[in-house]
């Protein structure tokens, strides 16, 4: 029963690690959009 518990918290540690690794590639592509002056409502073509 340990090894289920153990094997639980590590995919459970996992997915929420995941979750946050996909949220700082967001802002970190947010950010960078907004300070290369390309946001919604800047056209550029």
């Amino acid at each position: 029963m340990d090894r289920l518990a153990a094997s639980y918290r590590t995919q459970h540690a996992a997915d929420q690690q995941a979750k946050i690794d996909a949220l700082l590639l967001e802002t970190i592509d947010v950010l960078a959009r907004l300070l290369n002056g390309d946001h919604p409502g800047n056209t550029t073509a």
